[in-house]
């Protein structure tokens, strides 16, 4: 079996979708309270931000096979002590290597297709993303069939997932690269001063932080508009469904209508899902909830292929890491925003400044590429 093909088997096998069902019950059934469970998550998104550069780097530096087997490795300490852990010290450490496992893995699983694939990165990087959504979609159902027998069974399912997961990376090969880094100084400057690349990595970072936000005022939203529980549940998994199948025909797409309409579509789409559910307080207008995984397919992919377009192979890894960690403080900044002004005003309120906000963003990035058409088309 090619290499990219095994990844594609390996990369569902970490997720963590059996255990977010019930992953706050679990902790709250060992004695962890609320605050104290939020505090974790906390603690998590601050290490990403803090790790992913770094670990980037370490992917350029040395063999992205060797980092990507280290990055399983540490998700299968963190689950060990999740299962064996009775105290909220024991469950941050889980935390902690919860961490690093996803900054190790974030950006070499990407790097790794790229050099696998060269330009057929956009179909078989689809692929694999579509693979991910179903997969996320039926083990979210299933954990939470399982944690209804026992909250401990779905991470006991995530421990076997893991070592699957380890095992068959031993396997992969290693992807052929023409230089690796040298210093992380380096491989930054170089990022930061290739102005096409970052204004890409700050466009697609800003609108994907800015969409995950919606997931948290979704549930009390539907609640105003009185749509069921399990209804609302259900478009969740949806979300995924339709997700899989946009990625999976991505290159289709674009074929079809060019990556520079693909592109703009993003912030176009995400701008009227927000304004939809900041005009209208109906049932009707939650089902724009439709909208989201068009967002997310495309963005998805189109944001590592427009990276990896404008990288050598010396600076990959890093620069997806510095996208993700820019998603991740963009997120954490606009939870703040969105919760005060929804507190203020209300949560359609939010809404609102988040449409217009989208709206700026996209304006702003077709002016950019309006005044340097080259930025579509790498160095």
């Amino acid at each position: 079996m090619e290499s990219k093909d095994l990844l594609k088997i390996i990369s569902p096998l970490w997720q963590i979708y059996f255990i977010v069902p019930i992953f706050v019950l679990y902790l709250l059934g060992k004695g962890i309270s609320l605050a104290q469970v939020l505090f974790l998550q906390a603690v998590f998104a601050a290490l990403i931000i803090i790790l992913e550069v770094p670990t980037g780097y370490l992917s350029d530096k040395f063999r992205r096979k060797d980092i990507f087997i280290s990055g399983l490795v540490a998700q299968l300490f963190g689950v060990i002590i999740y299962i064996i852990g009775q105290n909220f010290i024991e469950f941050l450490i889980a935390e902690i290597a919860f961490a690093t496992s996803r900054a190790l893995l974030s950006g070499t699983d990407s790097a790794m297709m790229y050099e696998y694939v060269g330009k057929a990165f956009k179909k078989e990087w689809g692929d694999l993303k579509s693979w991910l959504y179903f997969y996320g979609f039926f083990a979210n159902i299933l954990g939470g069939f399982l944690g209804g027998i026992s909250l401990v069974l779905p991470f006991y399912i995530l421990l076997g997932t893991t070592c699957l997961a380890i095992i068959l990376s031993f396997a992969l090969k290693e992807p052929e690269r023409k230089e690796k880094a040298t210093s992380i100084k380096g491989n930054v400057m170089n990022i930061v001063s290739n102005k096409d690349l970052i204004v890409g990595i700050v466009f697609f970072a800003a609108l994907s932080g800015l969409l995950n936000v919606f997931v948290w005022p979704a549930q009390p939203f539907a609640k105003e508009l009185g749509v069921p529980l399990t209804i609302f549940g259900f478009f969740l998994g949806l979300i995924n469904l339709i997700s899989g199948v946009i990625v999976k025909y991505i290159d289709k797409l674009e074929k079809l209508l060019g990556e520079w309409i693909l592109i703009l579509s993003i912030p176009t789409v995400e701008a009227l899902f927000f304004a939809i559910w900041g005009f209208f307080h109906t049932q009707l207008a939650f089902y724009a909830i439709l909208l989201v995984p068009l967002v997310r397919g495309l963005a998805t992919v189109l944001k590592d292929d427009y990276i990896h377009k404008r990288v050598s192979s010396k600076e990959r890894a890093t620069a997806i890491s510095v996208s993700s960690m820019t998603k991740a403080i963009v997120y954490s900044i606009w939870l703040i925003i969105f919760g005060y002004v929804a507190e203020i005003t209300n949560l359609q309120g939010g809404f609102l400044m988040t449409a217009a906000t989208v709206a700026i963003i996209g304006i702003a990035y077709m002016f950019y590429n309006y005044f340097r058409p080259r930025a579509l088309h790498g160095r």
